[in-house]
């Protein structure tokens, strides 16, 4: 039954990822130490994503692509010895088709936090909150009976119906998360489209006077004056 909710959830998660090959990432250090994360160019090269090595219990943000692949090491030795140590013994991660969280554990240990690692957590607690035995190692009594036979198989109707329902939930206020990010992202776009800089209006420039109009003026002063 959780198997093919799981099933059901993944190609749900898949569709909604759409045909757009950009995908955004983030790589979140928790191996302890300090990590550099590369791209591996169509050339093999490495292309550092950060100025500074990325520090234990922060982030690197990654704008690429679908099957872009990145390698990460640790930060030791030399510009050149963390280059080689990353081509080496680094861990690779190829971009999917979904924005994801990526955790680097100790090891250099990446789990992938993606959408649908995501639905299948929420299935896992979906299932626990409706059958407190899940997980458990099942017990060997003697056979049951016909009449204990039915009453599981309501049992586990029940419990199908409660996960489907936890889950529906869970669908539906993910569903309102991104409508209002995409919301928030329409809008942004939309000011940022509408914006433009205003030119300062030109500044008025002092006419010119020349030696007859300056002589003039004097003149006039002095008979003021006088």
């Amino acid at each position: 039954m959780s198997r093919f909710l799981w099933l059901v959830l993944y190609s749900m998660l898949a569709a909604a990822s759409g045909n757009d090959q950009t995908v955004k990432f983030s790589m979140r250090n928790l191996c302890g130490e300090d990590i550099r994360v590369f791209w591996i160019g169509f050339d093999g090269k490495l292309v550092e994503q950060s100025a500074l090595p990325t520090k234990n219990s922060s982030s690197v943000g990654i704008n690429s692509y679908r099957s872009h692949r990145f390698v990460v090491t640790y930060n030791r030795g030399s510009d050149a010895e963390v280059k080689a140590h990353a081509l080496q013994e680094g861990t690779q991660y190829q971009v999917g088709a979904t924005n994801d969280i990526v955790t680097v554990e100790p090891g250099l240990i990446l789990v992938r936090h993606d959408a649908a690692h995501r639905g299948l957590e929420a299935c896992r607690l979906a299932v626990q909150k409706c059958d407190p035995r899940a997980g458990l190692p099942p017990p060997s009594p003697p056979p049951p009976t016909q009449a204990e036979r039915s009453a599981v198989a309501g049992s586990s109707q029940m419990s199908a119906q409660c996960v489907q329902g936890h889950v529906a939930d869970w669908i539906a206020d993910r569903r309102g998360e991104l409508d209002f990010e995409w919301t928030v992202y329409r809008n942004i776009k939309a000011g940022l489209g509408a914006y433009g800089c205003r030119r300062d209006p030109p500044k008025s420039e002092p006419s010119a006077f020349d030696g007859a109009q300056a002589a003039g003026l004097a003149e006039e002063q002095v008979e003021v004056g006088a």
